[in-house]
């Protein structure tokens, strides 16, 4: 891992907003919600009380980083072992 990779991961926080997450993953926040309503990623939903007595309660995600690099790594396509590093000359043939 190059050193400003390591410095970017140590400076980003543990939990993240969605917005955080979304730009963290490289995805729209319109796409991770669609991944959080489908619950095909993790996360956590924290419930906030209202602001006002007869007002509505919000609910505000939260994503773990750890485990949204284990659900990146999870989710990775590995080709075939038959075509993993095969030059792209042969591939074609």
């Amino acid at each position: 891992m190059s050193r400003a990779i390591a410095k970017a991961v140590a400076e980003t926080p543990r939990y993240l907003t969605l917005k955080e997450a979304a730009a963290y993953l490289s995805l729209s926040p319109k796409s991770l919600y669609r991944l959080v309503d489908a619950r095909r990623i993790p996360f956590t939903g924290i419930t906030i009380s209202p602001r006002e007595p007869d007002g509505p309660k919000r609910l505000h995600y939260r994503f773990d980083r750890v485990a949204l690099d284990e659900f990146m790594a999870d989710n990775a396509v590995v080709p075939p072992k038959h075509l993993r590093y095969m030059p792209l000359s042969l591939a074609d043939k």
